[in-house]
This record gives C-alpha cells, sequence and structure tokens, in this order.
C-alpha cells in the first residue's frame, strides 16, 4: 500500500511535467527475473527498436552486449533508499517512453510505469498478483496469464503486434564471441550437462545423472561440464558412485555469463534441468534434453523442435510456477526417472547421433 500512496502524492507532478516533455519514442522492458525468463523476455527486444531495459544485474552480462538495446537500468542500483527509487522514477519519466512493458509486476515496478507516464503501457495479471498491485494497474493494457498460458505467448500478447509464426529470441545480437573460442574439435558430439540451476529444488538427483551418464556413454562423444565453482560438489557426488569416472571437459566456474551462449551453440546436445543454460540452448536450436521435475512445463519451456522433455514421476508435481515457486523443498524423488525414459533419452541420442555423423560425411 505504500507505494499506491506515494503515486497518489506524486502523481499530479509528473502528470503536470509530462506536458513539457518531447516527443515520445522509446521502449521500455521491464524484467526482474533471473537468466531463463530473461531469455524468453528477449522475444520483445525485436518488437521494437531502439529498446531499454530495466532488469536484475545479473543479465546485465547480456544487455551490455546487445545491440538490440540503448539503456540499461538495473534494480539493485536502485534499491536502498525512497530517495534512489524517486530517482529512478524521475530517470524514466524523463526518457519519455511510447511503450513500457513489464513482464514481472509488484508495487515498485508499477509505480515506476505509472511515474515514467509513457503513452502505452502493459503488464501481466497473474495468479500471483495482489489485491493492493490491481489498483497501481490502473491504465495499463492487462494481459491475464494463468499456469497454463505460455509466457512467450503472454509477453509478446503486452504488444499491439501480430503474433509471428514463430518467436526469435536471444540473450543478445549478435551473440558474444571471446577470443580465443575455448572449443577445439568441430568433429567430436559434444554435450553439455548443466550441473546446477539457481534454485536448489531444480538440481537433478545423483542417481538420474549415472542413469543418464551410462547411457550417453555409449555414444563416442566429448561431455562438457556446465556451471559455477560451487557445482564441483556435485560432479564429485557424481563420480563417487561413477565409475570408472568419465573424461570430460570441465567448465565450472571458468566461464563468464556472456561467454556461456558462444559455447553453448556449438553443442550437439544439452542436458539439464529446467535452467537458464537450457534456455540459452534453445536459442541456438541446440538439441535439448530437460528433466521438468517440480516445474509445470505448459507454462514455460523450450520450443525447439528437438526437445525432449522428461516429466517427473512425484505424485507432488508441479510444485514450480513462473510468479510462483518454492526455494525449499523436502521432497527429493523429483528427477527420477524410470525404464521408459531411459529408453526415450537413448532413442533420441541415438537419432542425435546419427544426424550428426551424416552432417559430417557430407561435408
Amino acid at each position: 500500500m505504500f507505494y499506491n500512496l506515494l503515486l497518489w502524492l506524486l502523481y499530479p507532478l509528473f502528470w503536470t511535467a509530462s506536458h513539457f516533455r518531447p516527443p515520445a519514442s522509446k521502449t521500455l522492458v521491464i524484467q526482474n527475473a533471473k537468466i531463463g525468463d530473461y531469455v524468453n523476455a528477449s522475444i520483445l527486444f525485436n518488437a521494437h527498436p531502439a529498446q531499454d531495459v530495466l532488469i536484475s544485474s545479473v543479465n546485465q552480462a547480456f544487455a551490455k552486449h546487445d545491440s538490440r538495446i540503448q539503456a540499461i537500468f538495473v534494480f539493485e542500483d536502485y534499491r536502498g533508499s525512497l530517495l534512489e527509487k524517486l530517482k529512478l522514477a524521475t530517470t524514466l519519466f524523463l526518457r519519455h517512453y511510447e511503450n513500457i512493458y513489464l513482464l514481472s509486476p509488484n508495487a515498485l515496478s508499477l509505480f515506476l510505469v505509472q511515474c515514467a507516464m509513457p503513452k502505452h503501457k502493459a503488464t501481466l495479471l497473474t495468479y500471483a498478483t495482489k489485491r493492493y498491485e490491481k489498483s497501481l494497474m490502473r491504465g495499463f493494457k492487462i494481459v491475464k496469464h494463468s499456469k497454463d498460458d505460455l509466457t512467450l505467448d503472454s509477453y509478446w500478447s503486452l504488444t499491439s503486434l501480430p503474433r509471428p509464426k514463430s518467436y526469435q529470441k536471444s540473450p543478445f545480437e549478435p551473440c558474444y564471441q571471446p577470443k580465443p573460442s575455448p572449443l577445439t574439435n568441430p568433429k567430436a558430439f559434444k554435450i553439455a550437462l548443466s550441473l546446477g540451476a539457481g534454485n536448489r529444488i531444480k538440481n537433478i538427483d545423483t542417481q538420474t545423472w549415472i542413469k543418464m551418464l551410462k547411457i550417453f556413454e555409449k555414444f563416442p562423444s566429448e561431455l562438457h561440464l556446465m556451471g559455477t565453482a560451487k557445482d564441483e560438489e556435485i560432479w564429485s557426488e557424481i563420480t563417487r558412485f561413477f565409475s570408472p569416472n568419465p573424461p570430460v571437459i570441465s567448465m565450472l566456474g571458468k566461464l563468464k555469463l556472456e561467454e556461456v551462449p558462444s559455447y553453448l551453440k556449438e553443442m550437439q546436445l544439452h542436458v539439464s534441468s529446467d535452467s537458464g543454460n537450457a534456455y540459452i540452448a534453445d536459442c541456438y536450436d541446440v538439441a535439448i534434453i530437460l528433466l521438468a521435475g517440480p516445474c509445470y512445463m505448459p507454462e514455460q519451456r523450450p520450443t525447439g523442435e528437438r526437445t525432449l522433455i522428461l516429466d517427473s514421476n512425484s505424485p507432488f508435481v508441479p510444485l514450480s510456477f513462473i510468479f510462483k515457486a518454492p526455494y525449499t523443498l523436502k521432497e527429493t524423488q523429483l528427477f527420477k526417472i524410470n525404464i521408459s525414459q531411459e529408453q526415450n533419452i537413448h532413442d533420441f541420442v541415438t537419432k542425435l547421433y546419427k544426424d550428426f555423423q551424416s552432417s559430417l560425411s557430407s561435408l
């Protein structure tokens, strides 16, 4: 309710000052979620020229290399005093936006959009929206989003543009290319394993990783470990029970976030839970095996044609949704796979491997 009262006090001031701004021309996308959601939000970066973004600091690594983006504002830079938040509100007001798309509404972000006074403003009304937040949505174009709506569809519906046949998403344009490239063997069938996730309840259990590794070892391939330095613990636990230890190329903790896309795009297969890396790989038509675990796939998932999604066999799922997700959980059987799913993985990789070998022979 604090931001409702603050807006009531400040609205006359911003409304009066708005009559003295130059014509509106820019677009602002506001998304304070993490990597996977940011990648999906990138479909809006192609909707209009001259984009600005207000984002979480973790995604700044992408935005600063993106030719589609002009100005970058970071939530964490303004989360101190009320004065800092008012400074951000004034800055956005002076940018004079024609369009503002708010993808992750909360009281603060709704207040900021109202103060910015754009020509057009749109946001999502979700299953997590609070009553006092609804009162801050006056004057917005409202897109209702349920758990059964694909986020890509809901995001695009914020615009008034015709829906494309397929969504073009990418963490940045053009793809940032580090020098030198860490990959040296173009003839190897490369499998990336993203071991951890930002939300620990999305971490695949050790025994499930071992089952998948036993399938992958049937194919001549390179295994590439992706993740942070902390994910070394996950790999150490896996190798305690998997003998002999498979040869791997470990990139754990060795890549900056902006370097991850150029690395993943060279893979023939990416394997993970519902993590940010899966959505990065999806941007570059990399084949994907995704274990859903607690997540509800009808709401958000990779959309590439070469995607194998393995639903959880736990009776307690789904538990995690885009706008309402737990971060602690007692249930430990979320990622267990059955014999049928193991066969699906084997068949999926077999086709990928045959197609890859055919592509090499045609060169």
